[in-house]
């Protein structure tokens, strides 16, 4: 049997090749008696009043919450070494001031 350097009770998360990588800026979240659903989602930032789904979530509360606390301490980790993260609003952009930008050809 092969040895390996994995904690007990931890699981390995095997990765195929072809698994999607997806970016996201925004999320919605809900929650039910057993389940927390997560959408996650791309703002467009020509009609910042939308977002376009990318993919949804859906796990049962006792590993939303083991989530919870990993995201926790991954930010603390993060923030002990370089410093605290800003979450004010951030200012919106307008719409108009998006077409005078980027390549005119």
């Amino acid at each position: 049997m092969a040895e390996t350097n994995q904690p007990p009770g931890q699981i390995k998360i095997v990765r195929p090749p072809e698994m999607p990588t997806l970016y996201s800026n925004v999320s919605e979240s809900a929650i039910s008696t057993e389940e927390l659903t997560v959408t996650f989602a791309l703002r467009n930032y020509v009609q910042p009043t939308e977002a376009t789904g990318e993919v949804k979530v859906i796990m049962p509360l006792i590993h939303a919450k083991r989530l919870v606390m990993s995201l926790s301490q991954l930010i603390q980790n993060y923030e002990a070494a370089f410093g605290e993260i800003n979450v004010s609003p951030v200012p919106r952009v307008q719409p108009s001031v998006l077409k005078d930008i980027g390549f005119k050809g």
